[in-house]
């Protein structure tokens, strides 16, 4: 089940990468290398201003054993402008670090670092960071280079959304987000990782 959480007011915001790489090097000892590996995925880090205890209880979902949540990703600075309405993967399946859409606004510029949600096959939602800005065709199609290899395969009319980027996984709040100060107030840090 995924529990929807509600918008926070936000004091800091960390993204990060979980990385499956593998890092070799030689027998000698000299040469090294870098393989990028599926699996690589996001974990956010956040941290909410002071609640009050009616808006502190809306997070107990923050305590879920087993449920995965979803929370937006902020991404200050960044004016999305119209990505398009009905954006969509073309071909596929897909895998690899390239995921080609189409239905964007023709023309429409993917800046880099913006981020995208794959909703997949399996009904999870999935977070990709652009690798590099890219400009789509006159068509509305265009093909993203991605910061991480796809964790699922991307099917042909998967919804790929640019407007309310999201991160879905698995919560594990700060124990000193419980304790109340002598107002009530409390203050929640908190993470999101993504299964993978």
């Amino acid at each position: 089940m995924v529990r929807i959480l509600p918008e926070m007011p936000l004091v800091t915001v960390q993204p990060d990468i979980v990385s499956s790489r593998v890092n070799q090097r030689s027998a000698t000892g000299g040469n090294a290398q870098r393989i990028g590996r599926k699996g690589s995925h996001f974990r956010i880090d956040f941290v909410s201003e002071p609640l009050d205890p009616d808006e502190a209880r809306q997070w107990g979902d923050l305590r879920a054993e087993d449920d995965v949540v979803r929370i937006p990703v902020p991404q200050p600075g960044l004016d999305i402008g119209a990505p398009g309405t009905d954006c969509t993967v073309t071909g596929g399946p897909q895998s690899g670090a390239n995921l080609t859409i189409t239905g964007l606004t023709p023309h429409y510029a993917i800046r880099k670092d913006q981020l995208l949600n794959h909703y997949a096959s399996d009904g999870s939602v999935r977070l990709y960071r652009a690798r590099s800005e890219v400009v789509a065709d006159a068509s509305g199609e265009v093909t993203v280079p991605l910061e991480t290899m796809l964790t699922w395969p991307a099917y042909h009319s998967d919804v790929i959304d640019f407007t309310d980027p999201k991160i879905e996984g698995y919560p594990t709040a700060d124990p000193s987000s419980w304790l109340m100060d002598g107002h009530g107030y409390q203050t929640l840090k908190f993470s999101v990782e993504e299964p993978g």
